[in-house]
């Protein structure tokens, strides 16, 4: 009898990306989070907008990944709804995100709702606990209202993290907050990112004149408790 396969062994299917996708406006992602069911339904909204998990890591968030003191947002799991089970994330490696300041409230008010706040309990759960699963299906799982627009999946709000990171962070950096595999597919916010002296740059390069001021960066250095310095 052939035995089925774990969910650390599916085959993921190829997924091409076309690099359009909807993008969320800080005002909207707070009205989403006024508008919301719920005080877990709006921190959900929130920490998939400003730490860019996926859905499945979105539901296997624990407790003790949420380092405040640290200001870091652990990755070690992810929800499979086909397998109904954990496994480890798309990357198949652990990382970790910035907890942003604007999360560590809501989390924080979450972090002492009087049940299911211990280390290893689910930061967004069901009513006894276990995985949040509405509808019997995580991919049914969406904002229940958006003032601008109708139905809005988790993973725009992902889409919202990797269109601001592309600001403040290499590419590099992106891709490794994201768990992409391959940097193509964090390329594909690079287009999103405001692009004001991209004119000059060019009128500059046909000029002759020098434009390594305008496109060195600034080097950084990320210490061992994750916060960034400028050389």
């Amino acid at each position: 009898m052939r035995k089925p396969a774990s969910a650390e062994m599916v085959d993921r299917p190829t997924v091409g990306y076309t690099g359009e996708f909807v993008n969320f406006e800080a005002h909207e992602i707070a009205a989403l989070a006024r508008h919301a069911h719920d005080p877990q339904d709006a921190t959900l909204y929130l920490t998939a907008a400003w730490t860019g998990l996926r859905q499945g890591e979105l539901l296997a968030l624990r407790w003790r990944d949420i380092d405040f003191a640290g200001q870091r947002v652990n990755v070690r799991r992810a929800w499979s709804q086909a397998a109904q089970t954990e496994k480890s994330p798309k990357s198949g490696k652990v990382r970790s995100v910035p907890l942003v300041a604007e999360l560590i409230a809501p989390l924080g008010g979450l972090s002492r709702r009087g049940y299911f706040t211990g280390e290893e309990d689910l930061v967004f759960c069901s009513e006894v606990g276990a995985t949040w699963t509405p509808g019997g299906s995580a991919s049914a799982i969406r904002p229940r209202s958006r003032p601008s627009a109708e139905g809005c999946p988790l993973h725009d709000l992902r889409h919202c993290f990797g269109s601001v990171a592309v600001r403040a962070f290499p590419l590099s950096d992106v891709q490794a907050m994201l768990g992409h595999a391959h940097v193509t597919t964090t390329m594909r916010y690079v287009h999103h990112r405001p692009g004001a002296d991209d004119a000059a740059r060019l009128s500059s390069a046909f000029r002759g004149d020098d434009v390594t001021p305008l496109v060195t960066p600034v080097s950084r250095d990320v210490s061992r408790n994750g916060r960034i310095g400028a050389n």
